[in-house]
């Protein structure tokens, strides 16, 4: 319609060209006009076509960029969503800041806000960067939280705190409080001489007041977002924790779930019996995968109070972890598993940078191992029931195959470890004439107690077997041919104690035993098993009652 309204006045030239030449023309016009506004048409609709697929791409570069940050939430993640954030604050901010400019005519106004090195110049409406100098009128007006108009004495020389550009000749500054915590410093200057006016500072306190909530959103827009990725990786880990069974499996899911939510190192504990087994990021030298006291360390405080211990700067504190982590570690996060009250494990989360753990971080671990323990309580009952098919019905002990497992298990973790390991066999003298004399129900007892013996015998990580019939076993972690002497003489002293009675008859038992020791005996579990044995059966040729390393019967044999 608004297209054949503008054609009207055409139809009033025709009084002045003929009649055939004026339709022509009149039609030549009509087609140029309706191909401009269809080209038209289809411009528009192509450049929102474009502007359509530019938003596209920039999203889907965000999608991805959101994607690869949630891998790990670590320090450079944290560092890198400031920076970002930040740069936003900076660009609203100027805007503010040029207003502020135009409504008290000013040459310049800056913001400083207040950082850990002291005020720093955030943003102004120069262009670049603010240096500060660390003294003059802004620190003044930050100390004092007063405001400030100011024009200099030309006779003398004015530290304003920042290095300006050009003549100074009026300075006016207000403190930015957020609360009742002064934050930075709002001024603005002019080469004019008294450019500004009291009431310029009213102005500039309804500037300030926005600039406090555009840090307040911005800072709360940023924990948002990182919240959201650590609660994503947290929700990840959760999930794939469910899905398994197996202790080993679990926990090392529970150290991976530490490092991406922590972007540090970590170290799972676990108790075990008086003792710990360690679960470690491959990236963490631990001493030994066993711990059995934690004196004279930090982590004695947690096992005593049962609360979470968080040291920003480890080097200041008198106590470390000596004796179950090696390398240089400034900050560290514990936080205990507990039960009922009872300490079940520890999670021990290092950095090699002073104050290297948010609150955010701090969190969402909390909340990692409040899950877990689910899970590990799981697999520690799913241990149990697997452990009935390892024990021997009669001794409550390891049974021969579970044994044999042991060892080749504990084998290798010594080779890792370049640890000790010593191997006892042990039989119980002439048990055949307790059974032919009293009864297999009596020699049953003798078996039960002789175990019960040596479980309250050996160390908590030592690890007593049922080798077979009279026959026992014991591993013996970490520990030279000395420690096994030693422990095998305090065995079968102990034995010697043990009294039993049948038939209105008291009697006692007796003890040879047969010491290897790895690596100086033998490296493979078959040829340690064997050498222990050549010891034991010395031992009961040679009058029994005895202990004997397998190191002795070689100089002693002819």
């Amino acid at each position: 319609l608004l297209l054949l309204l503008s054609l009207q006045p055409l139809l009033h030239i025709r009084d002045f060209f003929q009649a055939p030449l004026l339709d022509t023309l009149s039609l030549l016009l009509v087609v140029a006009v309706l191909c401009t506004g269809i080209w038209l048409i289809f411009y528009r609709k192509n450049e929102k076509l474009r502007e359509l697929t530019d938003s596209f791409d920039k999203l889907a570069r965000e999608a991805r960029e959101i994607a690869d940050n949630a891998s790990v939430l670590n320090e450079d993640l944290i560092l890198s969503r400031y920076m970002t954030d930040r740069e936003e604050v900076v660009r609203d901010l100027r805007g503010l800041l040029g207003i502020l400019e135009r409504a008290i005519t000013a040459d310049r106004v800056m913001f400083f806000l207040q950082e850990e090195e002291g005020l720093v110049g955030f943003a102004s409406t120069d262009d670049g960067e603010i240096e500060t100098t660390g003294r003059g009128l802004i620190y003044s007006v930050f100390t004092k939280k007063q405001p400030l108009l100011f024009c200099p004495d030309k006779n003398k020389k004015t530290e304003y705190g920042y290095l300006g550009r050009g003549q100074v000749n009026s300075f006016i500054a207000i403190p930015v409080n957020d609360g009742s915590i002064t934050i930075g410093v709002l001024s603005a200057d002019s080469s004019r001489y008294k450019a500004f006016q009291r009431n310029d500072m009213d102005v500039m306190l309804i500037v300030a007041e926005e600039i406090v909530r555009i840090l307040g959103r911005h800072r709360v827009i940023t924990q948002f977002r990182l919240a959201h990725q650590g609660l994503r990786i947290l929700h990840d880990e959760s999930a794939g924790l469910m899905e398994l069974l197996d202790l080993e499996g679990i926990c090392q899911r529970i150290i991976s779930a530490t490092e991406r939510l922590s972007g540090a190192e970590a170290c799972l504990m676990l108790k075990k019996q008086r003792g710990f087994r360690l679960y470690a990021s491959k990236g963490l030298q631990i001493k030994s995968d066993r711990v059995v006291s934690l004196k004279g360390t930090v982590l004695e405080m947690v096992l005593s109070n049962r609360e979470p211990l968080h040291l920003s700067d480890i080097s200041s504190f008198s106590r470390s972890l000596k004796g179950i982590v090696e390398g240089e570690y400034k900050s560290l996060l514990v936080l205990p598993v507990t039960k009922e009250e009872r300490l079940k494990g520890m999670l021990l989360v290092l950095s090699k940078k002073r104050g290297g753990f948010s609150s955010l971080q701090v969190d969402l671990l909390k909340v990692l191992i409040n899950q877990a323990f689910e899970s590990i309580e799981n697999a520690l009952l799913h241990e149990e029931i697997k452990l009935l098919a390892y024990t021997d019905g009669l001794t409550g002990l390891l049974n021969h195959r579970r044994f044999q497992e042991s060892l080749e298990r504990e084998l290798k973790r010594a080779e890792r470890y370049r640890e000790k390991l010593s191997l006892i066999l042990t039989d119980i003298d002439y048990f055949k004439k307790v059974n032919d004399s009293f009864g297999h129900p009596v020699g049953d007892q003798v078996l039960k107690s002789v175990a019960g013996m040596l479980k309250s015998t050996v160390r908590e990580i030592d690890i007593p077997a049922r080798y077979g019939g009279e026959e026992f076993a014991l591993i013996l972690l970490n520990a030279d041919l000395n420690v096994a002497r030693k422990t095998a003489e305090r065995i079968r002293k102990k034995a010697m104690e043990l009294r039993f009675s049948a038939d209105g008859k008291e009697f006692g038992i007796t003890l040879s035993l047969g010491i290897a020791t790895y690596p100086d005996d033998a490296r493979e579990r078959e040829h340690l098993i064997n050498r222990a044995d050549q010891a034991l059966y010395f031992a009961k040729e040679n009058g029994r009652n005895r202990t004997v390393l397998f190191r002795d019967i070689r100089t002693e044999r002819p």
